[in-house]
């Protein structure tokens, strides 16, 4: 019920800052960071291909060897939205989004040793607000369903005995990002 009220209140709030004028964007590439269940999280590259419709790809690669956990992260997505009502500082758009994510990590704990191996794949669908917070600056919020399926293995032989792992979650879906419009 909370997510439900909550998600009342986010629409109540885009519709009334969508009581501005009209205006035509005239950019068509965003650079920023994203952080999504839709599509991920890292650098995020957007084109904007009319008023109507914008493909975002956002993420990361993230080798570690300096410290006691070694590994690599990989974190690519890829999420299209339609836009709903287009304003000057304002827009309302519908998202649906497909995100990767590869781990494989070591541990040198103090007690013992540890691997993990994980893959994941997420994907959602939900509606979101961008505002133009000051000349060239996009804030974006998405919100709403959001599922993934992911993949383990822990090498841990006290907890895990090495064996794969597969779980399956669904459930509220957020999005927030900050871009650079040109």
């Amino acid at each position: 019920m909370k997510i439900f009220l909550f998600t009342i209140v986010f629409l109540l709030i885009s519709l009334t800052l969508s009581s501005q004028t009209e205006d035509t964007n005239k950019c068509h590439n965003v650079l920023g960071l994203s952080l999504s269940t839709f599509s991920g999280y890292g650098l995020m590259y957007q084109y904007v291909f009319n008023n109507d419709y914008r493909l975002k790809f956002a993420g990361i690669y993230y080798p570690d060897p300096e410290t006691d956990i070694k590994g690599v992260i990989l974190n690519f997505g890829v999420e299209i939205q339609r836009t709903i009502k287009q304003l000057k500082y304002t827009r309302c758009y519908l998202t649906a989004g497909l995100n990767y994510s590869y781990m494989d990590i070591n541990y040198s704990g103090i007690y013992y040793p540890n691997h993990l191996f994980s893959n994941m794949i997420l994907g959602g669908v939900g509606f979101g607000t961008e505002f133009t917070a000051w000349q060239h600056l996009l804030i974006n919020i998405d919100i709403g369903f959001s599922c993934h399926n992911r993949w383990e293995q822990n090498s841990d032989t006290i907890l895990y005995s090495g064996k794969f792992y597969n779980h399956f979650e669904y459930g509220l879906g957020i999005g927030f990002g900050l871009g650079y419009i040109f």
